[in-house]
């Protein structure tokens, strides 16, 4: 028999109160973390106290909670820089969490794997934790295999390895949110996040000063037959160029100074990249099969310092489909360089480029954008303009009053399920001071990646995390919020939590408010 929502509320909440979780402190009641693992049993935790405890630890398959009570600034648990993995999360747990700690010290397991944690067949949160100074083949803080991890609030800083220096999944699931990635370097692949099959959700994160050296691929972020959802995020100084001389320069990473990505699916939304640099594709490199959809961000001043790398974004024998971006000031003579694709661009901004689109064999077809010098094998299609694109880049390249890019897009080249800008505001909005040049019923959507004039659109209450979705990481929040008491779970504001929060939450979150 199908559940009505309050019956479903109050079989919920019957199974909350019959939980019986017990806390288990150390050193007050264990003089170790691995000590107190051992007693522990599923659903309990595990408080840590200030400190540095130079141990490793093992969750033997628990589905627990390790967790410090003041936070990772003064509360580490560190490898010793020893052979071995930090913290081990294998064994089928299915709601393991680690929170609150500094993490430093591994160097992979005997295989090198995971330096600081390694997750394999099982599933785990990794909450407001730093992971710093660990070292490891496939990942020298976070190794996943077979698993999966959502990882939030959480730095990566200054971690080795040759595959997937800050993070390496494999076959696995992977949620990154609100993390920050500095320092990373890998000896081939992946200086921050490496992604070999299964899925990356990664929104609201800072890459920094991450690279992929030996001319190796995705100074920040390496993708191989996955699924990608990446939105929210900021590139800024990933890859590696060094001066050898007068205007003379040694690239260090290969490809993708950003993010390279081959054989995949997804999209790259709402994303900053800057001051990147690498041979090919000085911002993010495109290859092989699969559809990636670039959508809604700013490409801008990659390779400017140096003046090198060939194409801000390369392409090379895949289909991307490029839509309301902006390339701006990038170094390295190319907006776009495709090698052998076949692809299409769209409300798309050029501006202040050499060459704004080449390339050798393949043909780009450009609609609805504006560039601003010469275009070398591309299908030009229907409203697009040559001129200047009058852009404030002190205001991160918006358009100015009077732009020609304002109202002078095509509607239906906008994916589906975008409706914001980069900024969050509105996607389509009109401007009465312009008159309406592109394609579709009004309002008509500019070109770039930022709407001129629009306003932030109005936040749905049951967007828990605040990211612009509604899924089961909201659901997740509003749970832990409404079982702790929190004002934040008052939906009714009555001034009590209820059950009668719970039901309005649940309706709004089913329903997308």
């Amino acid at each position: 028999m199908r559940m009505t929502p309050v019956l479903c509320v109050a079989s919920m909440i019957a199974v909350c109160g019959h939980a019986a979780a017990a806390d288990i402190n150390v050193p007050g009641d264990v003089p170790t973390i691995q000590g107190a693992i051992e007693i522990a049993a599923d659903g309990d935790r595990v408080l840590v106290s200030p400190g540095v405890y130079h141990e490793r630890i093992n969750l033997l398959g628990k589905s627990i909670t390790v967790e410090s009570t003041d936070g990772a600034s003064v509360t580490a648990i560190d490898g010793g820089g020893d052979l071995g993995w930090v913290v081990f999360i294998n064994g089928g747990a299915t709601d393991a969490v680690l929170r609150g700690f500094t993490v430093t010290g591994g160097f992979g397991d005997k295989d090198g794997n995971g330096g600081g944690v390694r997750i394999h067949g099982s599933n785990a949160t990794i909450e407001a934790c730093i992971l710093a100074d660990n070292a490891g083949v496939l990942g020298g803080a976070l190794s996943i295999k077979s698993g999966g991890a959502t990882v939030i609030d959480s730095e990566f800083l200054d971690n080795r390895a040759l595959l997937g220096a800050g993070i390496h999944a494999e076959y696995s699931d992977l949620v990154v949110q609100n993390g920050r990635f500095d320092g990373n370097e890998t000896k081939s692949h992946g200086g921050a996040v490496a992604v070999l099959a299964g899925s990356a959700r990664l929104t609201g994160s800072v890459f920094t000063d991450n690279a992929a050296l030996n001319a190796g691929f995705g100074g920040a972020i390496f993708v191989n037959h996955a699924d990608i959802d990446l939105s929210g995020l900021t590139f800024d100084g990933n890859g590696r160029a060094e001066q050898s001389g007068h205007n003379s320069w040694i690239i260090s990473t290969g490809g993708g100074g950003a993010i390279y990505t081959t054989n995949a699916n997804g999209r790259i939304e709402a994303s900053r990249f800057t001051n990147n640099v690498a041979a090919f594709g000085t911002a993010l490199y495109i290859a092989a099969g699969g559809t990636v959809e670039i959508v809604n961000n700013i490409i801008a001043k990659n390779a400017k310092f140096c003046e090198c790398g060939t194409g801000a974004l390369y392409t090379n024998t895949s289909k991307p489909l490029v839509v309301n971006n902006t390339f701006a000031d990038n170094g390295g003579f190319f907006g776009i360089y495709n090698y052998n694709s076949t692809f299409s661009v769209a409300n798309t901004v050029f501006s202040g480029q050499a060459v704004p689109i080449g390339g050798n064999y393949g043909l780009t077809t450009l609609n609805f954008s504006l560039y601003d010098n010469d275009l070398y094998r591309v299908e030009l299609g229907a409203g697009n303009i040559r001129g200047h694109a009058r852009l404030d880049p002190a205001n991160g390249y918006a358009p100015r009053p009077g732009s020609p890019v304002i109202d002078a897009g095509d509607n239906h080249a906008v994916p589906a399920g975008v409706a914001t800008d980069l900024l969050g505001n509105s996607r389509f909005f009109d401007d009465p001071d312009t008159a309406d040049t592109g394609e579709g019923d009004a309002p008509i959507v500019d070109m770039g990646a930022i709407e001129f004039g629009s306003e932030p659109p109005a936040l749905c209450p049951a967007d828990m995390n605040g990211d612009g979705h509604h899924n089961s990481l909201d659901f997740i929040v509003y749970l832990s919020l409404w079982s702790a008491g929190d004002p934040l779970a008052d939906f009714d504001a009555d001034g009590q939590i209820d059950t009668r929060d719970f039901i309005l939450f649940l309706n709004m979150w089913s329903n997308g408010c």
